[in-house]
């Protein structure tokens, strides 16, 4: 489905080169493919060669990343958790905490109230763990 056209008139010449150059990248699945490596290439030489374009990619991936160097203590709580899960030392419940709604495992949320006891979590489905976070 095409999306909406930013112009009203759909007449002019801009808005019919932007049909016209949709539907010629959308026609063939190759032209798409090969579209998409030349951009993939472009943006590895940039990031080989452009210190400047490095610089703004890696202050934008910061910005989306999440802390992980400014809350060490919920990382180790977590990575702890979960190679407690792995090891079977710590079983997920079928079912919520909180709600007791059944829930596959791997849609099932270990909070932890106290991250220096990192086994101790409360077993959340999705919906309770928002509600939890934003109760805190």
């Amino acid at each position: 489905m095409p999306r909406a056209l930013v112009c009203i008139c759909g007449d002019c010449k801009r808005c019919k080169h932007r049909v016209y150059m949709r539907a010629y990248y959308h026609s063939s699945p190759e032209r798409k493919e090969k579209t998409k490596a030349l951009v993939r290439k472009r943006y590895f030489r940039l990031q080989d060669t452009d210190p400047v374009w490095r610089e703004k990619e890696r202050a934008r991936n910061r910005k989306r990343l999440p802390p992980a160097i400014s809350t060490p203590e919920k990382n180790k709580a977590r990575w702890d958790l979960k190679n407690a899960v792995r090891a079977g030392k710590v079983i997920k419940p079928d079912n919520c905490s909180v709600c007791h709604e059944v829930v596959i495992p791997a849609r099932l949320h270990g909070h932890h109230p106290d991250h220096t006891k990192p086994l101790e979590v409360i077993w959340l489905c999705n919906v309770c763990h928002g509600r939890e976070h934003r109760r805190a």
